[in-house]
This record gives structure tokens, C-alpha cells and sequence, in this order.
């Protein structure tokens, strides 16, 4: 391709390499065409970095499911090898850090469906593993384990306890705990990137 300058035509690559003898020869249109074409240039590659970006966000997001669907599954083979149901384990996962809970917060924090908490409730309140007490002005009962409970979870849990604190330990030291933020942030960003795709309850 060639370019055409004070009755003379000369190839691109001259433009290029020699932009500024072409400014002091007052030749600023042809400079300016030069300019227009390297900008194009610089607009595409900006435009196929872009497209790269977010082919790589997919396949991160991709990642990152697949890691988060495998450590669920770290908790269901823990479970299931000693002989309990992966939600047996959440409860009492949740119950043990002495607060007090109600039937609803489970739901609600752990996602698990109601009628799965209330199946295993009434189990382990027949096995005299957990008590239920209503609380003053509240139709919600708090759930909480007895020392009989506490007994049957403390085997399970402490071997839960120690492979996560020394997974946290090692993660830590090499990434720091802004992992834990990062996790946080993505999933805050998430549920606010879903409520806008979402329907408004009762349309």
C-alpha cells in the first residue's frame, strides 16, 4: 500500500519509521493518515484483548465452580465414610459453635431445604442428641445439643477441625488471608449481579 505526499508516493513502513522527518517537512497530513492507521491498528488489538479477557473470565469462573463443587464434595466423602448424610454433618457443623440457632437460620445459612431440617431434627431429638426450647414472644424454636450430642458430633468434628485448620494454615502462609476477602468479594458481587437478573417477586 501506498501513501500519497507532496506529488510522491511511499510505502507505509517509511511513514512509520520516519514520523518525525515527515513533521518537519511540514507533511502533518500524512502524518495524521499514518497516526489514524496506527490507532486502528491499536484499537483492534485492544478489541481482541478484550475478547481474550472475558473468554478467560469464563474459564476462571469455570475453575472456580469446579473448585468450590469439589471442596462440598471433600465434606460428602467425609461424611459418607463414616457412615453419616452430608447435612447430618452441616447441622451439627453449625450447631457446635455455641450459639444458639433456630431451625430457620440453618435454612437459611446453610441452604439447606426446610423439610430436610426438620427430618433430621426429629431424628436426632429422638436419638436425645439435640434439645428444642421456644424462647419468649417467638414461634421459632432454639435448637442446641446436649452433652449426649455433643459426644457423638466430638469424634467427627475434631477430625474436621484439624484438616481445616492445617488446610487454612498452609493456604495462608503462601497466599495470605486476602483469599478469604477475595472470596467474599466475588460472592457479594455475584448476589448483587443476579438480583438485577432476577424477577421481582410477584411479577
Amino acid at each position: 500500500m501506498f501513501l500519497m505526499g507532496h506529488g510522491q508516493m511511499f510505502p507505509c513502513p517509511f511513514f512509520v519509521k520516519n514520523r518525525k522527518t515527515l513533521l518537519d517537512f511540514d507533511r502533518n497530513k500524512c502524518y495524521t493518515l499514518v497516526v489514524r492507521i496506527r490507532i486502528k491498528r491499536k484499537s483492534d488489538e485492544s478489541n481482541q484483548g478484550l475478547e481474550g479477557k472475558m473468554k478467560n473470565n469464563r474459564d476462571y469462573i469455570r475453575e472456580f465452580n469446579l473448585v468450590l463443587n469439589n471442596i462440598d464434595g471433600q465434606y460428602y466423602i467425609f461424611a459418607k465414610r463414616l457412615g453419616m448424610k452430608e447435612n447430618e454433618l452441616a447441622i451439627l457443623y453449625a450447631l457446635d459453635d455455641g450459639g444458639r440457632h433456630t431451625q430457620k437460620e440453618i435454612c437459611e445459612q446453610w441452604l439447606i431445604p426446610k423439610t430436610t431440617v426438620n427430618t433430621i431434627v426429629r431424628e436426632f431429638v429422638k436419638e436425645g442428641y439435640i434439645t428444642l426450647s421456644c424462647e419468649h414472644k417467638s414461634k421459632e424454636k432454639i435448637i442446641a445439643l446436649t452433652d449426649k450430642g455433643r459426644n457423638y458430633a466430638a469424634p467427627v468434628l475434631e477430625k474436621i477441625y484439624a484438616a481445616e485448620e492445617r488446610a487454612m494454615e498452609m493456604t495462608v502462609e503462601k497466599y495470605s488471608d486476602e483469599f478469604i476477602r477475595a472470596f467474599e468479594c466475588f460472592s457479594d458481587h455475584l448476589s448483587r449481579e443476579f438480583e438485577k437478573r432476577l424477577p421481582k417477586e410477584g411479577e
